[in-house]
């Protein structure tokens, strides 16, 4: 079960979740603990529509966040992929598991309008 932790009212979960970029190309992949790349530490994701490493404690928007799995390297991507949709994103959370077995629909519910006003507010 992740692990997870509320810092100045933002209610944060370890990330585990498929990888949206292999969803926003139409191949669904299994739900994994992510990492971050600068120190390898855990990251969270909070219902702020922010991501957390627990290791250097910095945060960033989803908005702005790169992803890259080994199924997105086997694809063809040399590097991580920006996404502009957030939608891949919020279906990944949503079919992750970590709705259904400890955060709630709340918390989904929470995550969900961050995103969609980071969504609006990069358009």
């Amino acid at each position: 079960m992740p692990n997870s932790f509320i810092q100045n009212g933002v209610e944060y979960y370890q990330m585990f979740i498929g990888c949206p970029v292999c969803v926003m190309d139409g191949r669904p992949t299994r739900p994994t603990q992510w990492y971050h790349h600068v120190d390898g530490g855990e990251m969270y994701i909070g219902d702020n529509g922010y991501y957390y490493c627990i290791d250097c404690k910095k945060t960033m928007p989803v908005i702005d966040w790169a992803y890259v799995c080994a199924d997105c390297e086997k694809a063809g991507h040399e590097k991580a992929v920006k996404i502009d949709n957030l939608k891949h994103v919020a279906e990944t959370i949503s079919v992750s598991g970590l709705v259904t077995a400890v955060a709630g629909m709340e918390w989904l519910v929470r995550i969900t309008n961050a995103l969609i006003k980071q969504q609006e507010t990069h358009s």
